[in-house]
């Protein structure tokens, strides 16, 4: 579908041939997921993991319309949204940092900033309160800037390296707990993205070995994304989403 937000009622039968505003296309006799058509408001890195049977009864009736046509509908309306100024924040917490809501919650747990070398040049209030490639926050002075490039929880140190540092850049990832629409082909290429808004990235899939007692065992649940460009900041936890042009594929948690 091609939304900025999604609404299901499980009462409303199957989209009809054709689709509704080209919004959760019907080709081929499958319903498909689609972007949105406004790249700033697209949603649908976060709805990879959508049961697949609940998309014939899933509207987005927004979708086929970018930001400002969906402001000058609601005039037309009347809705008093319609000059509503663009939340910043986290729908379900607010406009409320991510760090500030983090520090209400979890308890802080000190410990050094390193750099790749080991040498110390800071502290932390905690790991949990910082992000691969994370740059703000970080209370580092001097003149060269650093970025978050790994989380040491053993050690409980925070590495940081410069930002054109190798260890910040990672061509391969391992992705698990999948959701695919459609079953696909292993191997096969397509485009990811690893967050939010992030352009296209070509790639290709391919299911990767893991080895048992010096056995080879070609996984079933996981499986290995090669990048042809390096991608910066690579996150565990994070979603990555596997796309056709603009047609959702699937996606996974990056491990």
């Amino acid at each position: 579908g091609k939304s900025e937000g999604a609404e299901i009622d499980f009462s409303v039968p199957p989209l009809p041939e054709g689709g509704i505003g080209g919004v959760g296309e019907r080709r081929r006799s499958a319903v498909e997921l689609h972007s949105g058509l406004d790249p700033n408001k697209d949603q649908s890195y976060f709805l990879w993991a959508m049961n697949p049977t609940v998309l014939p009864r899933v509207l987005f009736p927004v979708g086929a319309m970018t930001k400002p046509q969906v402001r000058e509908k609601a005039r037309e309306l009347g809705l008093e949204v319609a000059d509503k100024k663009d939340s910043t924040g986290i729908c379900f917490i607010g406009e409320v940092s991510m760090r500030a809501f983090l520090q209400e919650r979890l308890p802080k747990n000190p410990g050094n900033v390193v750099t790749v070398d080991g040498t110390i040049i800071g502290g932390h209030e905690g790991l949990a309160f910082y992000t691969f490639g994370q740059r703000e926050g970080l209370g580092i002075g001097g003149g060269t800037p650093y970025y978050v490039v790994e989380k040491r929880p053993t050690t409980n140190e925070l590495v940081v390296a410069s930002n054109y540092h190798p260890s910040l850049y990672r061509r391969e990832l391992t992705a698990s707990q999948l959701n695919w629409f459609e079953k696909p082909q292993i191997p096969f290429t397509c485009k990811a993205r690893i967050r939010y808004r992030q352009e296209l990235q070509d790639c290709s899939i391919s299911a990767p070995l893991l080895f048992k007692e010096g056995l080879g065992v070609v996984s079933i649940d996981r499986v290995l994304v090669t990048f042809p460009s390096p991608q910066r900041a690579v996150t565990p936890g994070q979603s990555i989403v596997f796309y056709e042009e603009d047609k959702v594929l699937g996606g996974g948690i990056i491990e």
